[in-house]
């Protein structure tokens, strides 16, 4: 009853917010971007439409219309979790960019010195509590399927080839910039063996639905 009601207040707050999610670029190419956050979505949706896109999930859009989340071309970018998820922490760990980031770092970052510390006090209800730490089957699948709902999903770690595919397809010409990189300097982001698997086993859903290898940052790993 509670993740129903908390469901239905997102779709509200998202309603509110994005009604015209679909003016500009994704009405104009008759597509749309599910940005996923530390996934290079800033780097696509400014290279490609001009704006920032949020991050809204696929069910969001469905939501907001039916008839556009079917017809148009949909796509998005996944990257590696555990990647992802080491971003995310040092992004955030960092203050993020706005104050929504800035008061999670403080309630939920600020006590940990080190990622692993943080990994070892992680249940699958606190990486679901922010977009950043969400899993990224969460942002492309339906309440009916579990199974990704976009047309295209591109990979950040093949992102030229992938962002080349999507400029065809939308007969864009756009360069892919650089943004939003984030800097891992100031967080201590090495993560142990033992962190590791424990990431794997909340992000597994992930490995499974976007065929990463989950050994396949074991061997960098001391």
């Amino acid at each position: 009853m509670i993740l129903k009601l908390r469901k239905e207040l997102r779709r509200l707050k998202s309603r509110i917010n994005y009604m015209d999610c679909f003016r500009g670029g994704f009405d104009e190419y008759e597509a749309y971007f599910v940005h996923i956050p530390k996934s290079a979505g800033s780097s696509v949706s400014l290279s490609l439409f001009g704006y920032q896109v949020g991050h809204l999930t696929y069910e969001d859009i469905f939501y907001l219309n039916k008839s556009k989340a079917k017809k148009y071309f949909s796509f998005t970018f996944v990257r590696n979790p555990i990647d992802r998820f080491v971003s995310a922490y040092a992004f955030l760990k960092a203050g993020g960019m706005n104050e929504r980031d800035l008061m999670f770092s403080k309630e939920n970052l600020l006590a940990y010195n080190d990622i692993n510390e943080f990994v070892f006090d992680l249940t699958s209800e606190m990486i679901e509590s922010h977009l950043h730490f969400m899993p990224q089957y969460k942002f492309l699948c339906s309440d009916a399927s579990i199974y990704p709902q976009v047309k295209f999903i591109g990979r950040f770690e093949n992102i030229e080839n992938d962002f080349e595919y999507i400029t065809k397809k939308l007969d864009i010409k756009a360069k892919l910039q650089e943004i939003n990189t984030t800097d891992k300097s100031s967080a201590n982001v090495t993560l142990t063996k033992k962190s590791m698997e424990k990431l794997q086993r909340l992000y597994s859903i992930d490995y499974y639905l976007f065929g990463y290898n989950l050994n396949s940052r074991m061997n960098r790993v001391k």
